[in-house]
């Protein structure tokens, strides 16, 4: 081909007489392949995650059970503890699933700004897969890890999907099986939270899920102390609803001691505390007459009154009341003055 000929007499020429620039040229030639090799490079692995997502979203849309969603981990051995949490998810979910079925898969870590922005992208991620669940969140050295949970159900202060946290053990391998059961339960009362009333379960099934609870507070081994209430807290409640005398009386153990343990409780955790104490001790004294329980219950069901009266929602609650009582008010009146032709009464 004569064009070809006279670019391989030109280069030669270009050799001779300047090498450098022949040398920059070549290096420059190099990179630039280099360049268009990554740049294609990245466009089959975008094609290939496309594929896979398309792949994923398809089969997701046509499992007809409950799928939990687990992002890689940010930070240190992020993938590691999520790949943890996945296979304890796997072993342990199917307790709390009363038989439905249920998967649990993976995905790519959550890229987006701030905590707002992982929450937009997590729901995306929820409603593109059809999920019941997405999970997320961080993993530091030396620490608790931070998992974020996002399901279906709404927030009834916020109306948006239930988004909360949940601390567990840096390392998951760590619990022992009774406190991974406990950690599962967890994140299936996130996508079922009438788990944690339990009021709309049967006795049959909820008295196992309050038993299992029951031996992970007595061992609860590295499971951090925020999480550690919320699972005493649901016990309770749990055990008010179908215990026997022995739960009761556990419930009256844990409710005492949680009331007088070191440091601030919040004004939610005495109410709580205040109540399940005075309801479990209620309760026992109906089954044996017990006065001076009964006289303890009373107290700590008043003092939970006296907080909930100091909450700002109820003094609204109570304003508004007043204002529909007060609008009755005038209407009768006025009734009353159009019978009578404005006679007074």
């Amino acid at each position: 081909m004569p064009m070809l000929d006279q670019i391989t007499v030109w280069c030669s020429n270009l050799m001779q007489n300047a090498p450098v620039l022949a040398v920059a040229g070549l290096v420059a030639l190099g990179v630039l392949a280099v360049l268009l090799i990554w740049q294609t490079v990245r466009l089959i692995l975008a094609s290939l995650r496309k594929i896979s997502h398309l792949v994923q979203r398809r089969k997701h849309s046509r499992f007809n059970g409950i799928s939990v969603i687990v992002a890689d981990l940010a930070g240190p051995k992020g993938k590691q503890r999520s790949q943890e949490l996945v296979l304890l998810l796997q072993k342990h979910l199917g307790a709390f699933t009363f038989g439905a079925p249920y998967e649990v898969t993976s995905m790519r870590q959550l890229k987006a700004k701030g905590a707002q922005g992982l929450r937009d992208t997590a729901k995306a991620h929820r409603d593109a897969f059809s999920a019941a669940l997405v999970v997320w969140g961080q993993s530091e050295r030396k620490s608790e890890t931070s998992f974020q949970l996002m399901s279906r159900e709404l927030d009834p202060e916020t109306g948006y999907g239930r988004h909360e946290t949940i601390l567990l053990p840096e390392d998951l391998s760590e619990m022992t099986e009774a406190q991974e059961r406990a950690a599962a339960y967890l994140f299936a009362r996130a996508f079922q939270p009438g788990l944690a009333d339990a009021v709309g379960f049967r006795l049959e099934k909820i008295k196992p899920v309050a038993e299992l609870l029951e031996t992970a507070l007595e061992n609860p081994g590295p499971i951090p102390a925020d999480t550690l209430e919320l699972i005493e807290d649901d016990f309770c409640t749990m055990a008010l609803h179908c215990g026997d005398h022995e739960d009761l009386e556990y419930v009256v153990q844990l409710r005492r001691a949680r009331l007088l343990s070191d440091g601030q409780l919040s004004r939610r955790t005495q109410i709580k505390a205040r109540i399940d104490l005075g309801r479990a001790l209620l309760s026992l004294s109906e089954r044996r007459h017990n006065p001076t329980r009964i006289r303890e219950a009373m107290d700590h069901l008043k003092q939970a009154i006296e907080i909930l009266r100091e909450h700002p929602v109820i003094g609204l609650a109570t304003a508004t009341s007043d204002a529909v009582r007060q609008g009755e008010r005038m209407l009768t009146v006025r009734r009353k003055f159009s019978v009578t032709g404005g006679s007074v009464l």
